[in-house]
């Protein structure tokens, strides 16, 4: 027996087409459902704005356009990437009439940034329906074409000022990675391509690149949190947290398991409150190690860099980020072009700062691998006259017995390791290669990937300053390695 027949699946199509059609109705009959005059309400960042809701729930923005602008051809547009899904009325003949967007005086559709409404206005003013989308705020601009296409081209000039810098940042920091093997620089790489990836969606261009047509949800939400960790991060391996202060590891990473759980919870739910729960976790994770660097700004040259540069980047994405939730007058200076200026002086001044952090590395290392040096020809001093004092008696060959070599070799590695900070599993590897074991067979005998060993491998060789194994074997002086088991 069917459950349901065709006439029942026939009765719920027409019941859903019915819904849809009343929904379509309410949406048109709401467009032009202005609020009266008495309803509207100066915005403060919006020159001649006001706003006010309609009995629908949709908000509304009352403009003026300049006498001088009147029966001329003009562009209007909102740089908001937050309010772009709106309409425009004008008045044509004592009636309100919509806009299409992106259609230009010859009537083909035209790439844009943003969207675009061409017009030639015969009334003062104007009406936008933005829906239900958040507004603190608005800037609506309108001029002529010759205007608008002057400012594109203006904006195009400092837009990619700032991705070309951005771009050689990271490769040139993926080209230092590649030469001395420090995290640091991979990290950084990866902070700079989310900040990019952010600034891609501020400035229009994903808009730009699909005619409009793209709509990632929430693309600019994950690609935030995504910066906010890295910045974390980042920050906890340029001050050598695990060393100096190793709780900071647990505090990273309950930080950004609450970031990304906070974003989490506000797509899932829709709930306002988990979307400013998570911008509190967005700037409360850097701002810990900014606290941190600050506490040690005397002492430690490292955190007066992430101070000066990094803490510039913080307060103005601070900033810009109050002012999409609070409309007051100062902070409309923090827009996206100053957010932009203090990133390119975060990016040299950190990059310098990661050049500087790594050569002092180096001369560390090469005063270790010194005191190495001095201390194994010692050793060596120490073997030669042991063998002139021992008895006829013993070997003439002078050979270690295998116990003095086990134990030369655990003083060696314990020496080693204590003076370039190796990790037990680093120790590990060493006396394994130093036995002659290959990758394959260290990877058998720690049950672990090869890929694993190949990095612990890596590691070695940037902590001892060597560039292959025979270098690392040279470091071995005893005569005779305990065997393999």
């Amino acid at each position: 027996m069917y459950l349901f027949t065709r006439k029942t699946y026939f009765l719920c199509l027409v019941f859903l087409f019915g819904i849809t059609l009343t929904a379509l109705a309410e949406r048109r009959a709401g467009s032009f459902a202005i609020p009266p005059a008495a309803a509207f309400v100066h915005l403060a960042s919006g020159d001649s704005l006001s706003a006010a809701l309609d009995e629908h729930g949709n908000t509304w923005l009352k403009g003026y356009i300049p006498a001088s602008l009147l029966n001329v051809s003009v562009v209007l547009y909102i740089p908001n990437v937050y309010v772009r899904d709106y309409d425009l009325y004008v008045r044509q003949g004592g009636d309100l009439e919509q806009v299409s967007p992106n259609i230009n005086f010859n009537k083909k559709e035209v790439r844009t940034r943003y969207p675009l409404y061409y017009f030639k206005p015969i009334s003062t003013d104007i009406y936008l329906n933005i829906g239900k989308q958040p507004l603190k705020s608005a800037q609506v601009v309108v001029a002529e074409m010759g205007q608008i296409m002057q400012h594109e081209a203006q904006s195009l000039i400092r837009n990619s000022l700032y991705y070309g810098l951005a771009i050689m940042a990271v490769i040139f920091n993926f080209i230092l990675y590649l030469i001395f093997r420090d995290l640091r620089f991979v990290i950084y790489s990866l902070l700079q391509l989310s900040l990019i990836s952010i600034f891609v969606y501020q400035d229009g261009l994903l808009y730009y690149l699909s005619f409009g047509r793209w709509d990632i949800p929430h693309f600019l939400l994950w690609n935030i949190a995504l910066c906010a960790a890295l910045s974390g991060v980042f920050a906890y391996y340029f001050l050598n947290l695990g060393e100096k202060a190793p709780y900071f590891r647990k505090i990273s990473i309950g930080l950004t398991l609450a970031i990304f759980g906070s974003v989490l919870l506000y797509i899932v739910t829709g709930i306002s409150l988990f979307r400013g729960l998570s911008s509190v976790f967005f700037y409360l994770f850097p701002g810990i190690y900014l606290y941190r660097a600050v506490a040690t700004f005397r002492v430690d040259v490292y955190a007066r860099f992430l101070v000066l540069f990094f803490g510039l980047v913080f307060l103005a994405g601070a900033a810009f980020t109050l002012n999409r939730y609070f409309d007051l007058p100062f902070l409309s200076f923090f827009d996206i072009g100053v957010l932009r200026l203090t990133s390119v002086v975060e990016i040299v001044g950190i990059s310098f700062a990661l050049i500087f952090k790594v050569r002092k590395l180096q001369e560390e290392n090469e005063g270790y691998r010194t005191e190495l040096r001095h201390y194994l020809e010692l050793r060596k001093q120490r073997e030669a006259s042991l063998k002139e004092e021992a008895p006829a008696s013993h070997p003439s060959s002078g050979e270690l017995s295998a116990n003095e070599g086990n134990r030369f070799m655990a003083d060696l590695i314990g020496e080693i390791a204590t003076q370039h900070e190796l990790t037990e599993r680093e120790k590990e590897v060493l006396h394994c290669i130093w036995n002659g074991y290959s990758n394959q067979e260290m990877a058998d005998m720690f049950y672990i990937s090869i890929h694993t060993v190949k990095f612990h491998v890596s590691r070695l060789y940037m902590k001892l300053d060597v560039k292959n194994r025979s270098e690392l074997r040279s470091m071995k002086t005893s005569p005779g390695g305990p065997p393999r088991e």
